[in-house]
């Protein structure tokens, strides 16, 4: 779908501008996200990340399991109004830590995931058209979403630019 659109676009700016010369260029901007998500350390940050949110699920866990162990240990001496009520309030914990708390974690998971990710592909793309602009090119395609890539391979300035 991402070719097709390209090509579209090529396809109509080239139509309607054919006084104008074009100049194209390709990037790899896949080598250059792998190789800039090393130097930003991406990797080690998310790991952090996951590790922090891992070290809740399990105090959350603890905390769980502890409840349930004191109940354990004094629901023979209580009140059966108060040991229904109090196993009822250790089911609904423990529901809502499985549909709600483990939920809302892995999607901050993956929300601080695409933050990571959204930073590289930012400075890869303000870098792609930093160098297309000093360079005087129409258009700078992703070599992954090309069909057939004539023109410059700018791949080696935008890594300079990056300081890769």
């Amino acid at each position: 779908m991402k070719k097709l659109i390209l090509l579209a676009i090529i396809v109509i700016s080239t139509s309607t501008a054919f006084a104008q010369k074009i100049k194209l260029a390709h990037v790899n901007t896949d080598t250059i996200a792998a190789q800039l998500a090393v130097k930003d350390s991406v990797e080690m940050k998310f790991q952090q990340y996951q590790m922090k949110v891992q070290q809740e699920l399990q105090y959350e866990q603890q905390r769980l399991a502890q409840d349930q162990a004191q109940f354990e240990k004094t629901y023979l001496t209580l009140d059966s109004n108060i040991v229904q009520r109090e196993y009822k309030r250790l089911q609904a914990d423990q529901a809502a830590f499985q549909q709600e708390t483990v939920p809302q974690l892995q999607a901050q998971v993956q929300a601080e995931q695409r933050k990571l990710l959204m930073a590289v592909e930012g400075k890869i793309e303000a870098a792609v058209k930093k160098i297309g602009k000093a360079n005087g090119y129409t258009y700078v395609l992703d070599i992954n979403a090309a069909l057939y890539a004539a023109g410059t391979d700018i791949t080696e300035l935008v890594k300079q630019e990056l300081g890769l």
